[in-house]
């Protein structure tokens, strides 16, 4: 598959320059390359216009054109083509113009690949090797030409295991509510691959230190000093954060790992993440002093549907997310009656009834929220709850293994 996407872009480039106009493979598709990777999508950069792709390739789609955008169209493969800034210039002029507009380093390379000539202004090809993610010019100024360039730092940085330039962070801090000139759309696409990665949580972490995760999801601000019930050591986001960490791991082993395919590992981690939104508007406390969130998972699935709408994730994603969160607890009501030897056949029926779409999602965050509790979990299941979750799976033909 990536050598069909490259042939095709080989061509692409070769068919341009025929026609007289420079051509270039350019951005993250080079980065990708260079580190040995299949680029997912290519963006190729030529002073060809518009009109003029539109007049040289059979199926071309404008998505673009007041900012220079195409897509040929190959085997119903879009491929991108920019336009670049200073068309008619000399070959310096084009290149170094664009380049400075790019948002880091290792996105600023140029390669034409039927001439194998690289184009690096800006030490791209030196951060590469270091693994480093370092602005263009400044991260104020890129920041302040797309502000999403603040969620691609972090998501770039964390899938390629790249190093933040340390003047990253505090520019995020410092122009965060910029983040809110940005499409729900656009936001939505880089939380859902941050969140799909295989190290969330760590990539998460930035996004709270610079406080921008509270100008996307404000409903989670309340609860980084939320105390919860002496069942709890941490504070509510602590606690959210823990249930990610052990969702992650329970995502990775057995017998979630071979269950878990048919569901997209955004939504899954995103209801982690949203589980116990409802608890700051749920919160009160009796006589004694204890802390109590009634109805929290009731109040919380609402609370997590309109984050999701806002941020317009796909409908059935958010029926999802809000099913999770409005059943997380469900399974654990059945447990303390298992244990009671209290749990009836009915209850059981009923509760398969009501999750049956969604069974084995709800069960690892039901499993992530019960180790996430207490200081020491190490993330490996209690027998009792194995045998439950057996019991369950039985009466349905599913099984654990």
């Amino acid at each position: 598959m990536g050598h069909a996407l490259f042939s095709d872009v080989c061509w692409i480039v070769r068919t341009l320059k025929d026609m007289g106009y420079p051509a270039f493979i350019a951005g993250g598709a080079v980065r990708d390359i260079l580190m040995g990777r299949n680029p997912e999508d290519y963006d190729i950069a030529t002073t060809a216009t518009p009109e003029v792709v539109l007049s040289i390739f059979p199926r071309v789609k404008p998505v673009g054109k007041a900012f220079g955008t195409t897509l040929v169209i190959i085997e119903h493969r879009p491929y991108q083509i920019t336009t670049l800034q200073s068309s008619g210039g000399t070959y310096t002029e084009l290149t170094e113009r664009d380049i400075l507009r790019r948002d880091f380093t290792v996105n600023a390379l140029f390669w034409d690949p039927i001439e194998d000539r690289l184009i690096d202004i800006v030490g791209g090809m030196r951060d590469l090797n270091l693994r480093l993610l370092r602005p263009v010019t400044t991260a104020e100024e890129i920041f302040l030409d797309d502000p999403i360039r603040m969620l691609r730092a972090v998501r770039i940085a964390y899938s390629l295991g790249f190093t933040i330039d340390p003047a990253i962070p505090p520019a995020i801090r410092n122009h965060k509510k910029l983040i809110h000139r940005v499409s729900p759309e656009r936001i939505q696409y880089e939380m859902a691959k941050i969140l799909s990665l295989s190290n969330v949580l760590e990539a998460l972490c930035p996004l709270v230190k610079t406080r921008l995760l509270f100008e996307i999801i404000p409903e989670l601000f309340p609860l980084l000093k939320l105390k919860q019930t002496p069942y709890h050591d941490f504070s509510a986001l602590s606690h959210t954060f823990r249930v990610l960490f052990f969702t992650e791991k329970l995502l990775n082993a057995s017998p979630f790992s071979s269950k878990l395919n048919m569901f997209k590992k955004h939504v899954i981690t995103l209801s982690a993440l949203l589980h116990d939104i409802g608890k700051a508007d749920t919160h009160t406390t009796d006589e004694k002093g204890n802390h109590h969130f009634y109805d929290h998972e009731d109040v919380g699935a609402l609370m997590a549907s309109d984050v999701m709408k806002r941020l317009r994730f796909p409908k059935k994603e958010t029926v999802l997310v809000k099913n999770l969160v409005e059943r997380h607890l469900y399974p654990l009501h059945l447990f303390r009656h298992y244990r009671e030897n209290t749990l009836t056949q009915r209850a059981i029926d009923r509760f398969h009834r009501k999750t049956k779409r969604f069974l084995w999602p709800l069960l690892l965050l039901s499993s992530a929220d019960q180790l996430a509790k207490k200081r020491g979990d190490t993330g490996t299941l209690s027998q009792d709850w194995l045998e439950f979750m057996d019991m369950l799976l039985l009466t349905t033909g599913t099984g654990r293994e």
